[in-house]
């Protein structure tokens, strides 16, 4: 396992991995994720991947939850609640917004947990970076 940082969220790719446990708390202030695999870029420009990515993010401010209507082209509030399907964009500056295509509707829906107060993003299953293949029929 391993641990990483808000400012390496832009290392990560998890778009092509379902997001597997998506919850709010009852009070709309803490969030946790769990996705299916991805990989994580290295300094040197190798990718790292893994099994699993967790997140859990506390907010003094509630989550905020929104989806886009691609034919008014206007941002809506996510009265069905829907959750996210994959993630596509994950960044942090002073607020984490996460970003991808909702499970129920399919439309572009975006969490953004604001000022975050605690976060804890691991990496699971994480597999060494490979120089080339092997292939042992070829020995």
């Amino acid at each position: 396992m391993r641990t990483i940082t808000e400012s390496q969220f832009n290392q990560l790719t998890l778009a092509d991995n379902a997001v597997t446990t998506m919850q709010i708390s009852p009070d709309g202030m803490k969030i946790t994720i769990a996705v299916d695999g991805g990989a994580f870029s290295t300094q040197d420009g190798k990718h790292q991947h893994f099994n699993v990515f967790l997140l859990q993010a506390t907010s003094k401010s509630q989550i905020e939850s929104r989806i886009y209507d691609h034919i008014n082209k206007q941002w809506l509030r996510n009265e069905t609640h829907d959750t996210l399907e994959t993630i596509c964009e994950i960044t942090s500056d002073n607020d984490i917004i996460l970003s991808g295509f909702g499970r129920d509707t399919g439309m572009w829906l975006t969490f953004i947990v604001p000022k975050p107060i605690t976060v804890t993003a691991t990496l699971e299953g994480l597999a060494l970076p490979q120089q080339g293949l092997y292939n042992p029929s070829a020995h």
